[in-house]
Parts: structure tokens; sequence; C-alpha cells
């Protein structure tokens, strides 16, 4: 599946939600005909003081050249040519990732991948936990950093739990948004968007916790609201000896583009302005305090740190950890 802005609707700068998708109801809880490509690595694992964090690589989706707002052929090759690589190819493809953390005491996933039938070369989520030896069963806590079908797609089957003894928790701004009059009013073409958030949450209605802005979710985990994307979009920040990460969700889509022109958004940002001042709020936040960070579509295994550059800036890639 290739993305691009001409499949796409802007309400006003309220909305801007995917049309291609229109079939994605019918495939809710169903079987994906193409599992994720077997040819990528599906998990990889580093450690956060006492904690063990795990990426789990639900596949890749490709995004055109016109889903991005902004977008110059020349400025993207400047700055893959920066990176020792060649020019843009339209389309490039993004990852899809979910996180593990395991304190010792707790399994905490955030997010959990996409809804099967999404696209291709996707929903392998649950694939990959099996590969990294996690009995979805053993998850206690699913964080949401939102409630786009390639966050919690992996959540049910049908109306089966596919974390059955997990909690879901979820902001409250985000949670209201997909179930409130908003989302009701919502032309035909963005009503999949809408049932996909509503049926893959629907089956945990007992076990939902909501939280506020920038709410201690769980002991020892942040919330750290990052509106735009989504109204109620958050990262989560977690502490662990001293050591801290942000997972950010959907701060940056473009690992390779858009620290270096962060000006861009793309189709799916439902408010552009607000997206590009909570991501450069974010990203000085991140160079400043030389913050461990990673998030849904960073390039896979997607940990590094924020640097600045003249013009923009740099994302320097984690060394990988060896000592697990």
């Amino acid at each position: 599946m290739s993305l691009n802005r001409r499949d796409f609707l802007n309400l006003g700068g309220t909305v801007a939600l995917a049309t291609p998708f229109l079939a994605v109801p019918q495939l809710v809880g169903a079987q994906s005909t193409t599992p994720v490509a077997a040819t990528v690595p599906a998990y990889s694992q580093r450690r956060l003081g006492a904690f063990t964090v795990t990426t789990l690589l639900d596949g890749t989706i490709d995004i055109g050249a016109d889903f991005i707002a902004g977008f110059d052929q020349a400025a993207a090759d400047t700055a893959l040519a920066r990176q020792h690589l060649p020019n843009f190819a339209d389309p490039m493809a993004i990852p899809i990732l979910g996180y593990i953390i395991d304190t010792g005491t707790q399994k905490i996933a955030v997010d959990c991948g996409t809804v099967d039938g999404f696209a291709p070369r996707v929903a392998g989520y649950h694939q990959a936990l099996t590969q990294a030896g996690i009995d979805a069963a053993d998850i206690d806590v699913v964080l949401l950093t939102h409630m786009h079908p390639d966050h919690l797609g992996g959540l049910s089957q049908g109306t089966t739990r596919r974390f059955p003894n997990a909690e879901i928790h979820v902001s409250a701004v985000e949670y209201d948004f997909w179930h409130g009059s908003v989302a009701d009013a919502m032309p035909d073409q963005m009503q999949p968007f809408v049932q996909i958030a509503r049926g893959m949450i629907a089956p945990y209605n007992d076990r939902i916790k909501t939280f506020g802005t920038d709410a201690e979710v769980i002991p020892g985990v942040q919330a750290v609201a990052l509106p735009g994307h989504t109204p109620g979009h958050v990262g989560f920040r977690f502490n662990s000896q001293g050591q801290d990460l942000l997972i950010w969700g959907d701060l940056i889509h473009l690992t390779k583009l858009q620290f270096d022109q962060p000006d861009w958004t793309i189709a799916f940002d439902m408010d552009p302005a607000v997206t590009k001042a909570t991501r450069a709020k974010m990203l000085d936040m991140a160079a400043k305090d030389g913050l461990l960070v990673t998030g849904s579509h960073l390039d896979f295994p997607g940990f590094g740190y924020v640097d600045r550059t003249a013009s923009g800036y740099h994302f320097a890639p984690a060394a990988h950890d060896y000592m697990l």
C-alpha cells in the first residue's frame, strides 16, 4: 500500500484521515492474508536501568511524497545525502513499532501494532511478540499513545481480547474524541477509523482506565501530552535507576527526513500547526536533555538521541545493547 495526499480528506484542518481503508471495517478481526515479510528482524531488546525494553516490528507501510505537506525533492535529497543515502524514491517505507517494557514486576505494552488487513506488509505484531518469547497473557498493562489503527490494531480479534489479562490505559481526551459526537459526525469515508478505534478497545470495556494531561499513568510512568497528531496523542516517559526513555508515539513518521525538515507534516496529522509546535518543543527538549527517545515509526529498532544542527536536527541511533 502506498499512501498519498490525494487519498485523504482535510476537514477544515480538524481531521485528516485516510480514505484508502474503506474496506477495513470488514477486515477488523479477520486474519491477514499477507503476513509481515519474514526477511526483516521482528524484535530487538535493550536495557533501561533494571528494565528490559523490547521493540516489536509489526511491519512497514509505504508513504508517497504527496502525502507529505511541504515536501521538496531537492531538500529531501540533500537530507538523504548527508546520511549517505540515495536520492528520495517515491514511496518511502516506514516501520510500525510497538514496545514491551519488563520492569521485573510488570510487563507493559506501549501500542500493539496494526489491525489485520490494514496493508500487505503489516499485522506482524503478535508474531514478533511470540518470536521475542513473550506471552500476550503475561502483559499486565497496554498503554496507548493514541487510537489510530496502527497503534491499537493488535488489541482484539473480533470480540476476543488478545491480551486477556491486561488493563488498557488511554488519554481521556483521546478516548472521548473517538467515542464522541465529533467522530459520530465524520463523513462516511472517515467512519472506518472510528469503527476500528471503538471496535478494537470495546472487548476491554471493563478494563479501560483513562488519564489526564501529563499524569502519572502507573507508578514510574509519566504521560507526556503531544497534541496535534490526534487530539489526545501522548508519549510515555519511563525511568529506571536514573535512566530515562521517552516513547513519543507519532511525533516523527519519517526518520530520514523530518529531523532535517521538522516543519514537514503528513496527512495523518489532524492539526498540522499544533503538530509542528509540539514537535519543535519536544525536539528541543530531547536535544537539550540528551534524552533517549524512540517512536512508533522511527527506523527499527528505533532508539536514539536528538542532536541540533545548523538548520534543524539530527537523529543519532543509539548503540546496540549487547549485554542482555
